[in-house]
């Protein structure tokens, strides 16, 4: 990626909270993460990537920068959700060194009956 990975925090936000844009002329993608210190884990709320960018790398230049920030805050892993349906995504986190660490059937409820809730961690140590 050609293009710059930088840190947005509006003012009014608890240093706990952390997004990254990655700004390539546009927005490509954007990651925003939630350090939670009672269990030292970095939960990643939010990664997106803009369709036309993804497998080009700025997924994998975001989890750098959401990594490294779990490391700078004593986090000892990444914790994420996603869908069951989200089989790229899924690929795309256990290529990066992330592995399946619980489902819930019933978290969508009625609301999509049909998929799970997948999470998914990365130890940083």
């Amino acid at each position: 990626m050609k293009g710059r990975v930088e840190a947005r925090e509006p003012a009014a936000t608890p240093r706990q909270y952390r997004g990254w844009v990655a700004d390539d002329d546009g927005v490509r993608g954007f990651a925003t993460v939630a350090f939670e210190a009672w269990h030292e884990r970095l939960v990643l709320w939010f990664l997106y990537i803009a369709p036309a960018y993804r497998r080009r790398g700025v997924g994998r230049a975001l989890l750098e920068r959401v990594e490294a920030h779990g490391r700078e805050v004593g986090a000892t892993h990444v914790w994420l959700e996603t869908s069951s349906v989200n089989v790229p995504g899924v690929t795309a986190y256990e290529r990066l060194g992330y592995s399946l660490v619980g489902v819930d059937r019933l978290y969508y409820g009625s609301y999509m009956p049909d998929e799970a809730a997948i999470y998914l961690a990365k130890p940083l140590r």
